[in-house]
């Protein structure tokens, strides 16, 4: 024990300790300053991280927000095309109805001229066809149905289609038909013919004379249907002139 108290005591050795707890001292301080070092390197290194991930998610949500800006405007671009859409097809339905609409509508009118004397040998008659429709019409054809006993007494003034009817049909009519090239605009009326009725007869008679018309727009009148007009024939003979004396 005695001779640990003497090197212990011994001032070369209190020096050598004091380097040694010195040196010790130091390594350790040096090794505190490297973990030191060391952990303050790693939040930065955390700390550059954080902020590159900041940065990544705030171009991100840029992004994202442009993204929502382009929808909404697309949005608004469909929207109006939609709609642009919707007021064509509103405007085609309502030019197809339109056009469902249009149609001529035709009727034949029958005027006589003024009787000269009573003893004037024929009457005299203009045919008119008249468009009453909304659309203009292109051709037509016509047809007079007159009964078969007066029918020879007609005289017309351009070349006329004669039919008489089939024997099995009993009909008692002769058909004269036509054909008008000519354009007939709404509310226009255009003279088909004129014809003569001879009047070489007893008595004053009414005549009873049907018509109809096919453009292409139909039949008028439609279906089976039939137009008429009515000629009161004069005598040409004067009152009297056939009783018994």
């Amino acid at each position: 024990m005695q001779w640990f108290l003497k090197w212990w005591l011994n001032p070369s050795v209190l020096a050598q300790l004091q380097v040694i707890t010195g040196l010790a001292g130091g390594v350790l301080a040096g090794f505190a300053i490297y973990f030191a070092w060391k952990v303050a390197k790693r939040q930065f290194t955390m700390m550059g991280d954080q902020d590159r991930l900041m940065n990544r998610h705030v171009k991100l949500a840029k992004r994202q927000a442009d993204s929502l800006k382009r929808q909404e405007v697309l949005s608004a671009e469909i929207k109006g095309l939609t709609e642009s859409q919707a007021k064509i097809a509103e405007t085609q339905h309502k030019i197809f109805q339109e056009q469902l609409n249009r149609r001529a509508d035709l009727a034949l009118e029958v005027r006589s001229e003024p009787e000269g004397t009573i003893l004037s040998g024929t009457a005299h008659y203009h045919l008119f066809v008249r468009n009453t429709g909304n659309k203009a019409c292109h051709e037509l054809r016509w047809a007079l149905l007159i009964p078969v006993s007066f029918a020879h007494r007609f005289e017309f003034s351009i070349k006329v289609d004669e039919f008489d009817p089939p024997d099995d049909t009993g009909w008692q009519v002769r058909k004269v038909t036509g054909l008008l090239r000519e354009v007939l605009f709404p509310g226009e009326e255009n003279m088909i013919l004129s014809f003569t009725v001879k009047k070489d007869i007893e008595e004053p008679v009414t005549i009873s004379v049907n018509w109809k018309v096919v453009s292409e727009d139909g039949r008028y009148p439609e279906g089976d249907e039939f137009g008429g007009f009515r000629l009161d024939v004069k005598s040409t003979f004067p009152p009297g002139a056939f009783s018994e004396s």
